[in-house]
Formats: structure tokens, C-alpha cells, sequence
């Protein structure tokens, strides 16, 4: 059937099945987002399509990221999780961005990391900003599975040193 002729059988159909009355076609605002601060991971994880994706590399910028942030509060988004693909310490902004997010209202804000790049300092400043919860993606008990999983050769005892800091909060 051509265009218009398809469309007005779509049409009728709808209207004999009530599909319309029956179920809704918009749904609510999702509760929960996530927000990509940046492409860039310090790791290559087997289980990730990050190493794999050849777009373009880089970190949001402030004034996007903010008003993604404010629209999306505004239209109903009550938590947010700062990462996607990228590693969410590598962008500078991180501490801004929560703070933001709970100055507006934000009722839960999180991010997920490799913790690499979590230092003592970075920790406190992140939860003095107002993170609500740091999710550690360790995803092995020892060095040799760690290295070939994260695709990375760094230490261990690193990563449960920054696991105490995390802990420490």
C-alpha cells in the first residue's frame, strides 16, 4: 500500500481495536538517568564496548552538561548516575556537576568507576559535593584476572587502597 492510503489503514485499525484507549503512547519521564561526562576510559574492559567504539573521543561541555541537568530535572528525573562508557573521574567538572545536581534537587546521584584515578582528596571532595553513592567496577579477585579483564596491568593493592578511601565515607 502507498503512503497515504497506509496511513488511513493504520487509522482504522487503531480506531476499530481502541488500541488507543487501551494503552498509552507516551510514557512518564524515566526516574532515573545517566549522564556521559566523557568517552575516555583509562581502561579496556572485555565486557565494554568503550575500546571498541570509534567515535570521537572527548568530555562534555559545562554549560551542556548543566543544562541537560536542569531540563531534565525540570521535566521530572529525580536521580542521576554521572557515567556511561567513559570513566566519569577523568572529567575535571565531576564535583561541579553533583553539586549542581543537588542544588537543584537531585534526590539521588551517583557514578560508577574503575576507582584508578580515586584519590583520598578526590573522594572527599566528591562527597563533600554531595555524591550520595560511588560504585567500584573491580570485576576480579586477583591481579592476573584483573589485568585481563580491565585490560590494564595495574596493581591490585592500589585498587584496595582506594577501596578503604571510598569506605572511609
Amino acid at each position: 500500500l502507498e503512503g497515504a492510503l497506509m496511513e488511513s489503514v493504520i487509522r482504522q485499525r487503531i480506531k476499530k481495536t481502541n488500541i488507543v484507549d487501551k494503552y498509552s503512547l507516551l510514557c512518564d519521564i524515566p526516574k532515573n538517568m545517566l549522564l556521559e561526562l566523557t568517552n575516555i576510559c583509562n581502561d579496556s574492559c572485555l565486557f565494554c564496548a568503550n575500546s571498541k567504539c570509534t567515535k570521537k573521543r572527548g568530555i562534555i561541555a559545562p554549560k551542556l552538561a548543566k543544562s541537560i541537568l536542569k531540563e531534565a530535572y525540570e521535566a521530572g528525573v529525580r536521580e542521576v548516575g554521572f557515567y556511561g562508557t567513559g570513566e566519569p573521574l577523568i572529567d575535571s567538572n565531576l564535583e561541579e556537576y553533583i553539586a549542581f545536581a543537588k542544588h537543584l534537587g537531585y534526590e539521588y546521584i551517583y557514578i560508577t568507576t574503575n576507582g584508578a584515578l580515586l584519590t583520598k582528596e578526590r573522594a572527599d571532595e566528591i562527597v563533600r559535593a554531595g555524591i550520595d553513592s560511588i560504585k567500584l567496577s573491580i570485576n576480579a579477585a586477583n591481579k592476573e584476572d584483573y589485568a585481563l579483564i580491565h585490560g590494564t596491568h595495574r596493581n591490585m593493592v592500589v585498587e584496595r587502597d582506594q577501596l578503604h578511601v571510598v569506605l572511609e565515607h
